[in-house]
């Protein structure tokens, strides 16, 4: 028999390098640092993973803590969500294969963000995030592939490799800020606290690094040229509730989390001042209301046969007249592509919208169906050649049917109708009037460029 062996105490020393190695106190340090500069830190947030059903864990989320007391007045919030997976890299990780522009990447599906109310930003405002806090040239590199780097044996060759905990890492973040984005994009939008509050709010997801960052930079026919950064930009790719998406994530080092944040602190207030003083200085207009020469109205519940009624006689005709007063300003754009969504179906063509409006069960489910107009690269703003955004939604309620436009009469429906009412003459004055507005549009951005 083997005598028993004697279990010896741990020192001090040993634990504290054990914790060093393993991360954990890489993460302390970081919600530390999170809470010096008035963040709200959150750790250990969790999630439902989509392939396995099972929890995983996110290291850290944050929020920074601001009040101002006129805003709120107003009821006007603008926020950024940070939500952190953080990595105690022992090899470096490099970025690799520089995006160059598409026009079938949809730039604004790159950034989880939710509005209420009023909006300002996204669509036809100015996104920040466009412009870019410029001192740590953020818009300047986006890559597509990363890799980091093993010796499997001492003296061996070092050899590129994915790892998988940063798959595993990106999958978590990025899921995490699709949930956020559904959970309040599932909320009753005609709810007070919904409807009244103008919100927007940006769900960032952050790779950190204890270790080091690089990019790899291809010129020409010279050799690959390693850039230490300490932030980058990364698009992932994956997939979301079964369907394609991407985000972009922000790669950081610890040395350069400080800086990064103040820049965002610095982005953050310009959204919520925007958003404030667009929503103080915008009149509400008067909803049409229609009535019989009686004096009466005839309410209506929806069914069907009058939604059907409705798209024959209204829906169609109006979005062919509004594709075609659209596709005027094509040629001043490098690209233009249009689509209409509603719940998980994405329609491409008005063919397409007509064979989901006859499925009754699809407007049964659906409350709203949102038509999506992209003019991407402004050709005479040059090196500052932004898009413009034509986002017009589609509203059926117990008794009514209405229309509103993004960044349009505070976000409330600009005309609404009883479901017996087809829109006439309306057709004209609604594409005359999104015309305007793109005109109008236009003319605020190239005086913002100078």
């Amino acid at each position: 028999m083997n005598p028993t062996k004697e279990k010896r105490a741990l020192t001090e020393s040993e634990m504290i390098e054990s914790l060093q190695r393993s991360g954990y106190l890489f993460e302390s340090e970081i919600a530390k640092t999170l809470q010096e500069l008035g963040f709200f830190v959150e750790p250990n947030q969790v999630i439902i993973d989509q392939l396995t059903g099972k929890s995983r864990e996110i290291d850290m989320t944050a929020e920074y803590h601001k009040y101002n007391a006129e805003r709120a007045e107003y009821k006007v919030s603008g926020k950024i969500k940070f939500v952190f997976e953080i990595k105690n890299n022992s090899f470096p990780i490099a970025l690799l294969s520089r995006y160059k522009y598409s026009p079938n990447t949809d730039m604004d599906s790159l950034f989880k963000f939710v509005e209420t109310g009023v909006t300002f930003g996204f669509g036809t405002g100015d996104p920040a995030f466009y412009d870019g806090p410029t001192d740590l040239e953020l818009r300047k590199n986006i890559f597509t592939q990363y890799c980091s780097f093993q010796q499997k044996k001492t003296g061996e060759e070092l050899m590129a490799v994915h790892p998988d905990e940063l798959y595993s890492g990106l999958s978590k973040v990025t899921q995490h800020c699709e949930d956020e984005v559904r959970w309040w994009s599932e909320r009753d939008r005609s709810s007070a606290a919904i409807a009244d509050y103008t919100r927007q709010f940006y769900f960032l997801p952050v790779i950190l690094f204890k270790g080091d960052l690089y990019e790899v930079m291809l010129e020409d026919s010279a050799a690959p040229k390693l850039i230490s950064v300490d932030c980058s930009r990364f698009i992932f790719n994956y997939h979301y509730n079964e369907k394609r998406s991407h985000a972009l994530v922000y790669f950081l080092t610890q040395k350069g989390l400080v800086k990064f944040l103040e820049e965002m602190i610095i982005w953050e207030e310009q959204i919520e001042r925007d958003l404030f003083e667009l929503k103080k200085a915008q009149p509400i207009k008067k909803v049409k209301k229609f009535t019989f020469s009686s004096g009466e109205i005839l309410l209506t519940s929806a069914s069907f046969d009058l939604l059907t009624n409705l798209f024959d006689s209204s829906i169609k005709p109006l979005f062919e007249k509004l594709i075609k007063t659209l596709m005027e300003f094509d040629t001043d754009f490098l690209s233009a592509n249009k689509y209409w969504y509603s719940g998980n179906s994405v329609m491409n063509t008005l063919s397409e919208l007509g064979d989901f409006w006859n499925e009754e069960q699809n407007l049964r489910s659906n409350k709203d169906i949102n038509f999506q107009y992209r003019l991407s690269g402004y050709k005479k703003a040059g090196v500052d050649a932004f898009d413009i955004v034509v986002h017009l939604t589609f509203t059926m309620e117990a008794y009514w049917y209405g229309f509103t436009l993004t960044n349009y009469n505070r976000q409330q429906p600009f005309i609404r109708k009883m479901y017996h009412e087809s829109l006439e003459n309306e057709i004209d004055e609604i594409c005359d009037m999104i015309r305007e507005d793109i005109m109008n549009n236009i003319e605020t951005r190239l005086q913002r460029i100078g």
